[in-house]
């Protein structure tokens, strides 16, 4: 040991000592007795020095020297169905260690075991990649040493499992489907995921994080005509090894309710006829000449005086001087609604089988002096205005008929129809021009108007009515069918499909890859925005690099697109044979058993010796004794028998 601390620690004994005399000899001390007073200091000078040893000790020795012979700072490899059970085998150069203890950290330097005892020559499970073990152990007057390694965890072999796929998926038909499932990897490669057939449905891989892949079946909105089911071949790979699961997706169709057209108010002279057809259509059963919809009409105030066509939805009627006057009527169209019986899974979608209807209104005018309505008030009172862009105005007009009829009042902007059936109309001009705004009061024979003269200047943008936009955003979303064939770069460029810069970046990405001129290939993606955004800022490129092979196949050994799928290995999956997989009940990939231990997660089952039942035992036993016991006692009657024969003699 060095000597300057020898000589620092003889004079920290000193000088602790000489603090203890003094305050034994301070003038306050003075009353206690001389015995006590010598007795007391040597008691203290004692424990002080004892102290004062106890630490040169601990300065004086060395702490133990900790030596790891495993963990070694290596990479220990181990298959996916192993824990990770690593050796702890250390020594000290000391033979006095009362105990050992360890740390574990992970790869971020987050603590996993904190402060474990255990004996040298045991072993723990340690974690899946980076790894820094901190061993310690303390020597009899309680000084520590320690060591530390690192090493790491892989998984020499694995296979992406797909979890918590259900094989039946349901989506309704006007929304869309997003249904999200997870897929495990152990040795937490980075994964793709795929699907036979796309179109309307498509996959995508959301998040990837440790051992953990999150991925989502999706479709744009879903019509009419996409209703059905859809088997689809979902697939996981890691690039060497894959998974394989099927679902069924059914896109449940809904009910609609037909849709009806405005009658509008209706005026006619007594002793004319009036005919009108009402013009409905339904999603489902079609329009009125199909004859599928039923039409009934009430007359809600003033007699009955006509009725309607049930199938076909036609009035007619020719008017009499009795029935002059003003009828409130309802016109209503009911279609057959869906069978739940051959749409089994209509209620998912919220629908309870019962038809769907639809109705509108209007008021019937029979007159025998008929005059046109009047327009009684208006805003903007001013009916010239000008300005710069952007100019707003909130229209309205009152109106009235001698007649008793309720007027209905039609918008026009330079005349083109912009609202019906409203006294209110809110515009907003942002285009230079001028405009005609024309508000036209009608009974339904005569008609009268109001119009405002606007002259805008200034900005030229598209403009808004009725209020303005709405100003919300719309989230891209691509789905991309990639299961075009590779074609030849150099035959493509050659018949002029494809300029220089294309060619250029394709060939850069097959020099990358290793591909001669011959082998570069060029793929040209099918993709689109299922949100209809009519926006390209998310959009993937819709040309990649790909390794060509003339007539792509399932023996060509290249991993391609041929016959509408792609393959997810080298010439399995796609539109070959399934590649193999931990659920395929085939022992195909190094597994230790069928669809068991080596790249599958499941450990194999460890076989017991089936137990015989102890009562097989008993029985043998009280057979084999039965028949000894015959064998005895028919030996033993020949003897006898013997004895009496020879007696005789």
């Amino acid at each position: 040991m060095n000597k300057k601390w020898l000589i620092a620690a003889f004079l920290i004994v000193i000088l602790f000592n000489g603090i203890l005399l003094y305050q034994y000899n301070r003038p306050e001390g003075k009353g206690i007795s001389a015995f006590a007073s010598f007795f007391d200091f040597f008691d203290v000078l004692f424990k002080s020095t004892t102290s004062i040893a106890q630490l040169m000790v601990q300065v004086v020795i060395a702490p133990p020297n900790i030596t790891i012979q495993s963990p070694a700072n290596t990479t220990y490899y181990f298959n996916s169905s192993q824990s990770f059970d690593v050796n702890l085998n250390v020594s000290s150069d000391r033979g006095d260690v009362q105990s050992w203890w360890y740390k574990l950290y992970n790869q971020s330097g987050t603590l996993v075991y904190n402060n474990i005892l255990f004996t040298p020559n045991t072993s723990f499970t340690a974690v899946l990649n980076g790894n820094t073990l901190a061993v310690f152990a303390n020597i009899s007057n309680g000084i520590i040493g320690n060591s530390n390694v690192t090493f790491s965890v892989r998984i020499s072999q694995s296979t992406p499992i797909i979890e918590n796929l259900s094989s039946s998926i349901l989506a309704c038909e006007d929304t869309y489907l997003s249904y999200v499932f997870n897929i495990s990897d152990a040795d937490e490669e980075v994964l793709t995921v795929s699907m036979t057939p796309v179109n309307p449905f498509f996959i995508t891989k959301l998040s990837q994080s440790g051992n953990r892949t999150a991925a989502e079946i999706f479709s744009g909105t879903l019509s009419k005509g996409q209703a059905g089911n859809y088997s689809e071949t979902v697939s996981a790979s890691d690039g060497t090894r894959a998974d394989t699961d099927y679902t069924n997706i059914t896109v449940v169709p809904v009910n609609h309710g037909p849709a009806l057209e405005t009658i509008g108010v209706q005026t006619i002279w007594f002793n004319d006829n009036f005919y009108r057809q009402v013009n409905a259509n339904d999603t489902e059963e079609g329009n009125v000449t199909q004859g599928n919809l039923t039409f009934n009409i009430t007359f809600i105030s003033g007699n009955s005086i006509f009725s309607i066509n049930t199938t076909h939805g036609i009035m007619n009627y020719t008017a009499n001087s009795s029935a002059v006057g003003n009828y409130n009527i309802s016109v209503c169209v009911t279609d057959n609604g869906l069978n739940t019986t051959t749409y089994p899974n209509a209620s998912y979608c919220g629908y309870s089988g019962s038809a769907s209807y639809n109705c509108t209104s209007f008021q019937f005018t029979i007159t025998n002096q008929n005059r046109a309505p009047n327009i009684t008030s208006w805003y903007p009172s001013n009916l010239t205005h000008s300005g710069d862009a952007p100019l707003s105005f909130a229209f309205n007009v009152s109106a009235s008929d001698a007649d008793g009829t309720t007027p209905d009042i039609y918008w026009y902007v330079t005349s083109v129809l912009e609202k019906s059936l409203s006294t209110h109309f809110n515009r907003t001009f942002t285009q230079s021009g001028t405009y005609n705004v024309t508000a036209i009061a009608t009974d339904g024979e005569l008609n009268t108007s109001k119009s405002w003269t606007i002259a805008v200047s200034g900005v030229t943008t598209s403009p808004i009515s009725g209020g303005g936009g709405s100003g919300v955003s719309c989230n891209e979303k691509w789905a991309c069918d990639d299961t075009s064939v590779c074609q030849s770069l150099d035959a493509m460029y050659r018949q002029k499909l494809l300029d220089d810069d294309t060619r250029g970046a394709i060939e850069y990405k097959c020099k990358f890859f290793g591909w001669s001129d011959k082998e570069c290939g060029i793929k040209i993606l099918n993709c689109k925005d299922v949100n209809k955004c009519g926006t390209a800022a998310k959009r993937p490129n819709l040309i990649e690099a790909c390794f060509y092979v003339p007539n792509p196949s399932c023996s060509d050994g290249v991993k391609n697109c041929h016959d509408n799928a792609c393959e997810v290995l080298v010439d399995c999956g796609g539109s070959c044979q399934v590649c193999p997989t931990c659920s395929d009940s085939i022992q195909n990939q190094g597994e230790e058993n069928i669809d068991c231990g080596g790249p599958c997660p499941n450990a194999c089952p460890i076989e017991k010796p089936k137990k015989t039942n102890s009562l097989v035992y008993i029985l043998t036993a009280l057979i084999l004794g039965l028949v000894a016991a015959i064998v005895f006692t028919a030996y033993r009657l020949f003897a006898i028998r013997k004895r009496v024969e020879e007696s005789k003699y």
